[in-house]
């Protein structure tokens, strides 16, 4: 049966709706319809409470949590490592052989103990890795066009008495490149292969 309307001048047509019911009373499309929108806003509230255990996991996460080594290139490791020895108090790592020729070597800062630190997830003092290398594979430092373009420092140490350290490198020759005051003071200096570090207190 259909049913005749006109709305503003138009004609249009719709089919009458019989309004049906099953033996419980309800509209026999209605209730599975209702429970199909039920299990969808189910799901999606499932899907977005795992997305946000996702991202509160991911966000508890670091990404770094300290630094274990800085490599350095060198002409002559076993030379090297009596200069970083002299100047700096750095130690060979207790399963390193030292003997001339060697082509690689750890080093690291032993503790007001002597011990030397292990690797581990939290190291905040970085051990230096001796590697051999020829000049023309290039060394610690970068120009700063702020400074005239001269040669500045890859890394900088921290020491709680530098004027000690600065008498150490005079008496020792170290090639000094400049003294100055940054929240504290500070020297440039740079290693017998031409690698610069820089030293402060603060």
């Amino acid at each position: 049966m259909l049913i005749f309307s006109k709305t503003g001048g138009n004609e249009c047509m719709f089919p009458e709706k019989e309004n049906h019911r099953n033996a419980d009373g309800y509209k026999p499309n209605v209730v599975p319809r209702a429970l199909k929108v039920i299990n969808s806003i189910k799901e999606d509230t499932l899907r977005m409470d795992s997305f946000d255990e996702e991202i509160q996991v991911e966000e508890g996460l670091e990404d770094i949590t300290g630094l274990t080594c800085i490599y350095v290139p060198v002409n002559d490791v076993y030379e090297s490592i009596k200069w970083y020895q002299k100047n700096l108090g750095f130690q060979p790592a207790n399963n390193d052989r030292v003997e001339p020729g060697m082509a690689t070597a750890v080093l690291n800062f032993p503790d007001r103990n002597g011990n030397l630190p292990s690797p581990g997830l939290r190291q905040v003092v970085p051990a230096l890795f001796l590697h051999k290398s020829d000049e023309e594979g290039g060394r610690l430092s970068f120009s700063w066009s702020l400074d005239s373009g001269k040669p500045h420092a890859m890394a900088c140490f921290i020491t709680p008495r530098i004027q000690e350290l600065l008498e150490r490198f005079k008496e020792n020759g170290v090639n000094i490149l400049g003294e100055r005051v940054t929240s504290g003071p500070n020297i440039t200096f740079a290693d017998p292969d031409g690698n610069i570090w820089e030293v402060w207190q603060p």
